[in-house]
């Protein structure tokens, strides 16, 4: 993919339920065992960043979570992101193709709900 538009366009044509907001794709997904999550996509035509939330700040321990976190192996890493702690991870939107940037997705999706569960806090995100 060459830009920002090719990557809005292979999202929306490979996932349900986008919301657009300016440069940000807001979308679920489906990890099954009814296990969700939210995923957010913005970035322009130089990078790409993938989010996908963890849990509220005034309910996770911080050490605990940076504990669960360094057991996983996902690219990426914890953020705060105003009250939420998010998985995010960021990547060249020129150097992208479309079965490697669901792979991407995937991985930080896997990795926020990994520690979501890690942390006993339900599915909220």
């Amino acid at each position: 993919m060459g830009n920002w538009n090719d990557v809005k366009n292979y999202i929306k044509a490979n996932f349900t339920g986008i919301d657009e907001d300016g440069n940000s794709l807001i979308f679920g997904f489906d990890l099954g065992n009814g296990r969700t999550q939210s995923v957010i996509v913005q970035g322009d035509d130089a990078a790409i960043e993938i989010m996908s939330g963890i849990g509220p700040v005034d309910r996770i321990d911080a050490n605990r979570m940076f504990q669960v976190a360094n057991e996983n192996p996902a690219p990426g890493g914890l953020w705060k992101n105003g009250e939420i702690y998010t998985w995010n991870a960021t990547m060249s939107t020129g150097s992208i193709q479309g079965p490697d940037l669901q792979t991407f997705i995937l991985l930080v999706v896997e990795a926020a709900d990994a520690l979501e569960q890690g942390l006993g806090l339900g599915d909220n995100f």
